[in-house]
């Protein structure tokens, strides 16, 4: 398994601070049990590709740039993940990536808290606490890979502390 941590930064304002906008992006060997996508170029054989959030950019930046070196300028992205529905998690998905694409599967959190993106894919799922993704005991989906686990830690479709906040629901 390979892990890309694409850390954006953006400037809100004049005179403010920076926002960061992260996404992570997987690379799992297929049925084969091979990772053969070269670290540099297109996916190669029958290797998964995961992206955990899309960060805040509609356009351009680190995302794209790792897009486009990974699976080229049309490819497929197997599994995306919005962790929460906030505009530094979201909204690069609804951005380059939609459209662009071939999305196998889409894990929403399901809230309508915070910003709401609709992503063209094959199939949506909402996931709840508990709710195993890949590994043994899948319940949710197809599952990414029998040896790599991922579990869902928390949800809440409604702020517990009741501020009203898309981050106490991921």
């Amino acid at each position: 398994m390979r892990v890309y941590y694409i850390h954006t930064t953006r400037d809100m304002a004049p005179n403010t601070l920076y926002r960061f906008d992260d996404s992570i992006y997987l690379e799992l060997p297929g049925a084969d049990g091979i990772l053969n996508t070269p670290i540099e170029g297109t996916r190669a054989g029958d290797d998964v590709s995961v992206l955990i959030d899309g960060g805040g950019l509609a356009t351009g930046g680190p995302l794209m740039e790792l897009m486009l070196a990974k699976i080229g300028a049309s490819g497929t992205l197997h599994y995306v993940v919005e962790t929460h529905p906030h505009g530094d998690h979201n909204i690069g998905l609804a951005g380059d990536l939609d459209g662009t694409y071939t999305i196998g599967s889409v894990y929403k959190s399901g809230s309508t808290m915070g910003s709401q993106v609709d992503i063209a894919a094959g199939a949506l799922y909402n996931p709840v606490r508990g709710d195993v993704l890949s590994g043994p005991g899948t319940n949710l989906g197809p599952g990414w890979d029998p040896n790599v686990s991922a579990k869902v830690l928390w949800i809440a479709n409604a702020d517990p502390w009741g501020e009203n906040n898309p981050n106490n629901i991921s």
